[in-house]
Order: C-alpha cells, then structure tokens, then sequence
C-alpha cells in the first residue's frame, strides 16, 4: 500500500478550487497581526495541512484521488484538518502574545507628528519602565543592553554569564532578570 499520493498539477488545481476561499477565511482568522502571522505564510502552512489531509485520508481508505474527491466523508476530513491547523497555529501565536503586547515599534521616526531623534524615542518608550525599577533591575537591562554575549541563541538570558557579569551568585541574577521580566512583561 503506498503511503502517500503525488498529486498531479490539475488534481492540486481542483482541490484548491473548491478549498481556496476557506483556506483564505482560515488565514484571515489566524491573526490580524500580519508581523506576527504572515498570510502568505498562514496560507503556505495551510497548504501544506491539505497536503496533509489528502495523504493521510489515502492511509485510511487506500483510495486514489479521484475516487477521495467522491467520497464525501474525504470532504468533512479535509475540512476539519484545515481547521486543526487554524488552531494548532493560533496556539503558537497565542504564546507569543504576553511578549509581544509590551514591545514596542522603533521604526517610526514620528509620533503624533512630533519627530524624535531615535534615542529620544527609545528613551520616551522606556521612561515608565525604567521608573519602575530598582537599582539592581537598572544594572542587569543595562549589562544586557550593552552586551549580546549575555543573550543565549533562542535570545534568552544566559543567567550563568550575567551572574559572573554582575558578581552575584546565579539564584540572584535569575531573581533579578524574573522581576525585570514582570516590569517589562516579556519572558526574558
């Protein structure tokens, strides 16, 4: 029994004929934040999950395409595997919302026709947070500011380096980044 179908260039035509509205309603439901969740990359996902539901309802039933396309429980099965994948992604850009709703734009050069040099600006987004902290959260954001090594791949706080950083011991360092991560509210 083969495992997966190829799809002919006509039979990939069809298919998206009769899904192409739902899979852009899907895409639109996704985000509306389009830096968070590209449509074209919400739509190329959804393609990839049809893909998806036509060989996985090939391993179920051993049927060929056509004989997929007549069967109306292949129509339900695609439907409902278009909309898992609406919401396995949805879940992934709901995690990255608590991070993202505190970070602010620096490509503007304006706000309310003002214009701002860019210190200036970083400095008028910050000015609340940095009123909130207290010495030793000013000193660990400014060694991180000033220094990447202190940032791991994932862009994550390498509590080790700052500790050694800052000459306190780790359980210090990873209270301090914990209680600048609630000022700031983002994961740090």
């Amino acid at each position: 029994m083969k495992k997966t179908i190829t799809l002919t260039h006509d039979q990939w035509e069809k298919y998206e004929k009769q899904y192409k509205g739902l899979m852009h309603r899907i895409t639109q439901l996704i985000s509306g934040d389009v830096v968070v969740a590209n449509p074209e990359d919400s739509y190329a996902e959804l393609c990839l999950a049809a893909i998806d539901s036509i060989n996985g309802f090939h391993r179920k039933t051993n049927e060929d395409f056509d004989q997929m396309w007549e069967n109306p429980l292949f129509h339900k099965y695609t439907k409902t595997c278009l909309w898992h994948s609406k919401n396995n992604r949805g879940k992934k850009i709901s995690k990255k919302i608590p991070m993202l709703k505190k970070t602010y734009s620096m490509d503007y050069d304006h706000i309310d026709g003002q214009v701002f040099r860019e210190d200036a600006h970083l400095n008028l987004n910050f000015k609340e947070c940095w009123s909130k902290m207290d010495s030793g959260q000013t000193a660990v954001l400014n060694k991180i500011l000033d220094s990447q090594k202190l940032l791991t791949s994932a862009g994550r706080v390498n509590i080790s380096a700052l500790s050694k950083e800052l000459n306190v011991s780790w359980s210090s360092a990873k209270k301090l980044v914990s209680s600048l991560s609630e000022i700031l509210g983002s994961d740090l």
